[in-house]
């Protein structure tokens, strides 16, 4: 502890250590050399990190055998900026999986300046129920100034990939994002794998407690009337977070989203699949439409849309598909169907979005299917259209099929039941 000839108090040399029952272990070092301003400080250090307890503190789970992460980190203000000059996160002890992680923040107050790598390695496959030869990468950079909020990411899980770039204005009236969400290639059973590992740890999140369904009331911590109140200088004063007047559902109607989605190749599909995009939200209404995609040979255009703060469980999806081939949605299904024929479809419905199985268990509305200058084998109408006195004499018995100038097939749903 020193006094600097400009009259600052200073602390040198100052180490500082931390533990959790975790396991998780901080060690630092450093020098202040303006206590009172805290300005003019550097720390360097690093330690170890539960995973296990990362996991608990972001969702709230603690998953057990995850092991532990190697870090190394250092703060600074240097150019009058308190920044993260590096934080680093490695693990490499062979279980599970491997992690590494590089990133960096040139204005910790304005979270500016963002930069980091993160690659997710090595997994076993087998534990986590994932395709083999899985991994998980992302890098990215982003921005923060005067209201002005930018990002890009890039993104590879399995053997797709994703590219993510948006900017906002960040205003607490009405906060908007623009930006566009692109990918040369994303396979289906890659999203399948995510979806189902995420799903999995969502719901293994515990529940609320039951009770009266009110939360608790949140009061700041004060300091005693008489008491000083410890303030860093040139940090911003932090407030409790509020939602009185102001729901949730107040934030949710004043928050704008536009991004473009454009997919160029979508694996695992039959046929060469696409999709193209515009994702919005608007006065708490999430939009998709219109959506462009190609599925089974044929061309599509459709809607979905959630409103979030009045159903934020349902999900309307309407519209249609052209082109799709009889003979070879029949190859798909492995049916032996001789029939041949262009299919067109219009749908419009609603049900409960929580996963694929339930939307389509919930599920109620109208699904017309039409067919024109079709054929199809006289095996599969001959009892349907004739009596078998007269099937035995008509000239598709011996022909061996009959065409199909036009077919109508309106489907009612009501409950996830095709009538």
């Amino acid at each position: 502890v020193m006094r600097t000839p400009d009259g600052d108090l200073s602390l040198t040399d100052v180490a500082w250590t931390a533990t959790s029952a975790f396991g998780s272990e901080t060690n630092l070092r450093g020098d202040i050399r303006n206590v009172f301003q805290f300005r003019d400080f550097n720390f360097e250090g690093g330690g170890i990190l539960s995973l296990q307890e990362a996991v608990s503190l972001a969702i709230g789970l603690e998953p057990d055998g995850l092991g532990a992460a190697r870090f190394e980190v250092a703060v600074n203000d240097g150019q009058g900026l308190r920044r993260v000059e590096y934080l680093n996160l490695t693990k490499d002890d062979g279980e599970l999986f491997t992690l590494n992680v590089r990133s960096s923040m040139s204005n910790l107050v304005d979270l500016d300046g963002l930069s980091f790598q993160f690659d997710l390695g090595d997994i076993d496959t087998k534990s986590f129920l994932l395709p083999d030869d899985y991994h998980f990468a992302a890098s990215g950079n982003g921005s923060h100034f005067s209201n002005l909020l930018t990002n890009e990411t890039e993104i590879e899980f399995g053997q797709s990939d994703l590219s993510i770039a948006f900017n906002g204005k960040t205003s607490l009236v009405t906060p908007q994002i623009s930006g566009s969400v692109t990918s040369s290639k994303l396979r289906a059973s890659d999203v399948d794998a995510l979806v189902s590992v995420l799903t999995q740890a969502l719901n293994e999140v515990p529940e609320k407690e039951s009770g009266s369904g009110e939360l608790p009331e949140a009061r700041p911590l004060v300091v005693a009337a008489g008491q000083p109140q410890l303030r860093i200088p040139g940090m911003p004063e932090i407030r409790p977070l509020v939602i009185g007047e102001q729901g949730l559902d107040d934030v949710l109607a004043g928050f704008d989203v536009l991004l473009d989605l454009d997919i160029a190749s979508i694996v695992g599909v039959p046929g060469r699949s696409f999709l193209d995009a515009t994702l919005s939200v608007s006065n708490g209404v999430l939009s998709l439409s219109p959506i462009s995609t190609r599925v089974v040979g044929a061309s599509g255009s459709a809607a979905a849309q959630i409103d979030l703060v009045r159903a934020p469980d349902t999900l309307n999806l309407s519209g249609q598909f052209n082109g799709w081939q009889l003979s070879e949605i029949a190859r798909l299904l492995d049916a032996e169907l001789p029939a041949s024929g262009v299919i067109n479809a219009r749908f419009d419905f609603h049900g409960q979005f929580g996963s694929v199985d339930q939307f389509l268990r919930t599920s109620s509305g109208q699904i017309g299917v039409f067919m024109q200058n079709g054929r199809i084998g006289t095996s599969l109408i001959e009892l349907s259209s004739y009596g078998v006195l007269q099937w035995l004499f008509s000239r598709e018995l011996w022909r061996g099929q009959t065409q199909i100038r036009c077919m109508s097939a309106p489907i009612q749903v009501k409950n996830g039941r095709f009538t």
